[in-house]
């Protein structure tokens, strides 16, 4: 199938990006967020669901932190 492998590329570079841009160990406790949320999720809530909550909890943390959980916050100060 030609998007075989979307969803996982997609799932890591949301990783990337919550944990914060060029941060290898924000990128790791980025992943074990999503991790956690697609678990608690698929045992809580549905299996059906999973993407529409790992992709809300990525947006409003991005929301409130816009640099990610580890990313550097001299980068915000310089564009502002």
């Amino acid at each position: 199938s030609w998007d075989m492998g979307s969803e996982v590329a997609l799932k890591g570079i949301s990783a990337m990006v919550l944990g914060g841009m060029g941060n290898i160990w924000g990128a790791l406790l980025g992943a074990l967020i999503i991790a956690v949320v697609e678990v608690l999720t698929i045992s809580y809530v549905s299996s059906e669901a999973v993407n529409v909550v790992v992709y809300s909890v990525l947006l409003l943390l991005i929301l409130v932190m816009p640099n990610g959980l580890l990313g550097d916050r001299a980068i915000l100060v310089e564009r502002m």
